[in-house]
């Protein structure tokens, strides 16, 4: 069902209501009037609602007709008062985003996110900075360890030596024992057994090499002390010195933990809190101009005038982009025809109809009108199969290219025709067109797979019209 008039009132959608935009006849390709709108007066407003159907399936069946006036009233009382409360809603809403910015000082929001944001990059720079110095430190402490580890090294091998150098006198001291105990003894001069003469031969004296070597090993055991001393005095330094080192290590890793992370915590909390205020701004934007909507909307349902019934206007009911859609795709199919000196051209969604160089179609020669009648009804088709909820696909023309008169040399109409066919036999993807024209021009209709057909008005010789086997 669409509607018919102005009242709502309605009747049932028919191929009659839409036909005169896709079936032209050779009397209508001229006329003045917009071929996309019937000329009938009583239809013209169905003839629009028929087009909407099959652009937006706007269903009138669902609709009443005008409604009685109270109970208009009492549904735009209830509008009223929704809006109010919506309204009401609002301003608390507003009243209370207000409370929580107003808690902050009067530097702007902006300005306080970026001294956060600086001394939050700055906070982490130093935590950086502490930890490469904590590093720093350690790498030290290992340094100093290894000097330590070293240190006791050399003082388990000179205990060792130290040991071997008392072994060595206590064998020296034990020789010289033995040859002072030697000659306390009786030589025999007599064998025992034979009671022969023994001779007596003078052994050689180790005492003086022994005191010798003792003498020696004593020097060694005091330049061993004294070395020892050293290695023991380092021992200290590196002990004395990781002592140091981890302290400072310790106090380095203390600032960080209970100085400079939670500034670091602090700040990022504080950012975040910044951003929700930011986030509070910009609620607080949409719920003012939804308060400025809502106030709009109050105000103009109050000065309605109290006794003026709705009308059903058509165009109204259009969707929001048809008249630059329609007109953008105008100009595409006038371009692509090589319409002749075209400047400007634009679809009128008041008028219905098309205005080409400022100049509206009534005011074309007839050719010209014809033409742009074709082109508006192929842009009309067009628009449908692209965007419309249901699409005819189908389009039928008697005579369209009729004497164009340009005022300029007599080829200009000729590119004209040719362009508007070369147009429909590259747009064939889109439906089924019939041309009926008496001189066509010479073009390679073969190459887009045209089909031809000559009507000979013979009921025994070709093919008497478009419909096989209906004579006239």
């Amino acid at each position: 069902m669409i509607v018919k008039n102005s009242r709502f009132e309605q009747i049932r959608l028919t191929w009659r209501m839409l036909m005169h935009s896709f079936l032209i006849y050779e009397d209508e390709v001229i006329q003045p009037e917009p071929i996309l709108m019937s000329k009938e007066s009583t239809v013209k407003t169905a003839s629009l609602s028929g087009l909407l159907y099959l652009i937006s399936a706007y269903d009138a069946s669902k609709i009443d007709s005008i409604e009685d006036r109270k109970i208009s009233e009492a549904k735009k009382n209830a509008v009223k008062a929704y809006i109010s409360d919506e309204i009401d809603s609002l301003c608390k809403k507003k009243e209370k985003l207000e409370k929580q910015l107003n808690a902050t000082d009067g530097c702007s929001i902006n300005t306080k996110i970026q001294r956060v944001i600086d001394e939050l990059s700055a906070t982490e720079h130093r935590i950086l900075e502490e930890i490469n110095k904590s590093k720093g430190t350690l790498a030290q402490v290992l340094y100093e360890r290894d000097r330590l580890a070293e240190c006791n090294l050399l003082l388990d091998r000179y205990e060792k030596l130290r040991s071997q150098y008392a072994t060595d006198i206590k064998r020296l001291a034990f020789i010289v024992e033995g040859e002072v105990n030697m000659e306390k003894l009786h030589l025999l001069n007599k064998c025992p057994f034979c009671d022969g003469d023994l001779l007596t031969e003078m052994d050689e004296s180790y005492t003086e090499s022994a005191n010798g070597e003792l003498k020696r090993i004593s020097e060694l055991l005091t330049e061993l002390g004294a070395v020892e001393q050293t290695v023991i005095t380092d021992k200290n330094h590196c002990l004395d010195r990781i002592s140091v080192l981890n302290s400072e290590r310790d106090e380095t890793e203390r600032f960080i933990r209970t100085e400079l992370r939670p500034r670091a915590e602090k700040l990022t909390i504080t950012l975040s809190d910044y951003h929700t205020l930011v986030r509070l701004q910009k609620e607080l934007e949409i719920v003012n101009e939804l308060h400025k909507e809502k106030t709009e909307d109050y105000g103009r349902i109050l000065a309605a005038h109290e006794n003026k019934a709705n009308e059903y206007k058509p165009r109204e009911h259009f969707p929001i982009g048809f008249e630059a859609d329609m007109t953008r795709m105008f100009n595409e199919v006038l371009r692509e025809c090589r319409y002749e000196n075209l400047l400007s051209a634009m679809f009128s969604l008041k008028d219905f109809d098309v205005i080409v160089n400022s100049k509206h179609k009534a005011d074309f020669g007839k050719g010209y009108k014809a033409f742009l009648n074709v082109t508006l009804a192929i842009t009309m088709r067009e628009y449908l199969c692209k965007y419309g909820k249901y699409a005819p696909c189908l389009l039928i023309v008697d005579s369209p290219l009729l004497s164009l008169e340009q005022g300029v040399s007599d080829s200009a109409p000729d590119s004209m025709k040719s362009g508007l066919i070369e147009y429909l036999m590259r747009t064939q993807d889109i439906g089924q067109t019939i041309i009926i024209e008496n001189r066509i021009p010479k073009l390679d209709y073969e190459k887009y797979n045209v089909k031809l057909n000559n009507f000979t008005k013979g009921k025994t010789r070709g093919r008497y019209g478009l419909l096989s086997d209906v004579f006239i």
